[in-house]
C-alpha cells in the first residue's frame, strides 16, 4: 500500500518535471519501480539465504584467509525468517579505532577479492554488519546481512 503511494506521488511528481522543467531527465517513475524491486529482494529472506551461502562458497574457494561467512539453515529458512549460525563478538561499529585497525587488511583483501575476482559482492558492508570475532578459530570478522548483494560481468 506504501509503495503504491510512492508511485502515485512519483507519477505526480514526474508529470511536474516533464511540464516545467523538461530539460530535467530524470524518470522518477522508474527509478521508484527500481527501488522498489530492491526493497522486496532485500526482505525475501530465501534470497538472502542463497547469498549467504554463495558468497561463504567463493569467499571459501578464493582462499580468503580471516573473514566468515556464518553457516546458514537453509531447511529452516523461509521467505521471512532466516536461521544462520550465531557469531558471538563485537559489530565493528562499537569497536574501538585500535581494534578496527587490526583487522583493515583482511576487509580490503575480502571487498576487493568479492569485487574484483569473484564479481559477487557484499553490497552494505557498513561497520554493523562486520562482527570482530570473539573466538578467532574461524576468522577474525564475520560478514552478517546478505540482503544486498551485487554481480559484476566481466567483458
Amino acid at each position: 500500500k506504501d509503495l503504491y503511494v510512492l508511485r502515485r506521488a512519483a507519477e505526480v511528481y514526474q508529470g511536474l518535471m516533464d511540464r516545467f522543467a523538461p530539460q530535467q531527465r530524470t524518470n522518477y517513475v522508474a527509478l521508484l519501480n527500481e527501488w522498489a524491486v530492491g526493497f522486496y529482494t532485500e526482505l525475501d529472506f530465501m534470497n538472502e539465504c542463497a547469498n549467504q551461502k554463495k558468497l561463504k562458497k567463493l569467499l571459501e574457494e578464493q582462499q580468503v584467509e580471516g573473514m566468515y561467512v556464518p553457516e546458514v539453515y537453509e531447511e529452516l529458512c523461509t521467505r521471512r525468517l532466516l536461521v544462520t549460525e550465531w557469531v558471538d563478538g563485537v559489530k565493528l561499529s562499537e569497536c574501538s579505532p585500535e581494534e578496527i585497525r587490526e583487522v583493515i587488511g583482511i576487509g580490503q583483501e575480502s571487498f576487493l577479492t568479492q569485487l574484483l575476482q569473484v564479481g559477487f559482492f557484499h553490497s552494505d558492508p557498513h561497520p554493523g554488519n562486520l562482527i570482530r570475532m570473539s573466538d578467532e578459530s574461524k576468522g577474525k570478522i564475520a560478514l552478517i546481512d546478505f540482503g544486498l548483494v551485487a554481480c559484476l560481468q566481466q567483458e
